[in-house]
C-alpha cells in the first residue's frame, strides 16, 4: 500500500512515514496500560478473590 501511494507524495513522503510511525506508537500506548494493569491483577490476586485495584 505505501508503495502505490508514494509516487503522489513527493517532498512529504519523510511526514508520510513519520505520521504513520507515531499512529503506530500511540495505538502501543493506548492499549499497554491495559496489559500492564490486567498483569498487576494477576500477580496480586491469582486466586481471583479480589485485586489490589479493585475497590
Amino acid at each position: 500500500m505505501f508503495k502505490k501511494v508514494a509516487p503522489y507524495m513527493g517532498e512529504y513522503k519523510k511526514y508520510t512515514a513519520l505520521a504513520a510511525i507515531m499512529m503506530c506508537i500511540g495505538i502501543v500506548a493506548n492499549i499497554l496500560p491495559y496489559f500492564i494493569n490486567k498483569t498487576d491483577c494477576y500477580r496480586d490476586c491469582h486466586n481471583w478473590t479480589g485485586c489490589a485495584s479493585e475497590p
